[in-house]
């Protein structure tokens, strides 16, 4: 359990991170929101591997096999975040952010969590 509330932790950092780049890049770069969701996921993502590797999952395992591992994962997360912002924004007309928040904790529990636990970091 222990692990668990840090990994969500880590996620959420890497949460703030990844819609801080996503609002700055619609709002002041005025990027579709679908690509600055893709943008942010990226800052997200390494933010998100660094915490994951060195403080959810204390690994000391060499770190090219975890960062290809974690690369693949990462893949997997943009694209299922990025297909829920926009069904949920263009589909369901939720606010952009709103869909942002849902599709990253929808991915963060069922998706995120248990590829690291049992993929990226074993």
């Amino acid at each position: 359990m222990r692990t668990f509330l840090k990994a969500q932790g880590a996620s959420f950092l890497a949460w703030v991170v990844d819609t801080l780049v996503m609002v700055v890049c619609v709002e002041g770069l005025a990027i579709r929101y679908t690509i600055a969701s893709v943008i942010g996921n990226g800052a997200g993502a390494v933010t998100h591997f660094t915490v994951g590797r060195g403080w959810v999952f204390n690994s000391e395992k060499a770190i090219g096999h975890q960062m290809l591992r974690y690369g693949l994962v990462w893949c997997g997360y943009v694209f299922l975040t990025t297909f829920l912002v926009f069904v949920f924004a263009d589909y369901m007309k939720i606010n952009y952010l709103v869909s942002k928040v849902t599709s990253s904790v929808i991915a963060s529990v069922a998706y995120t969590y248990p590829m690291q636990k049992y993929f990226v970091f074993k």
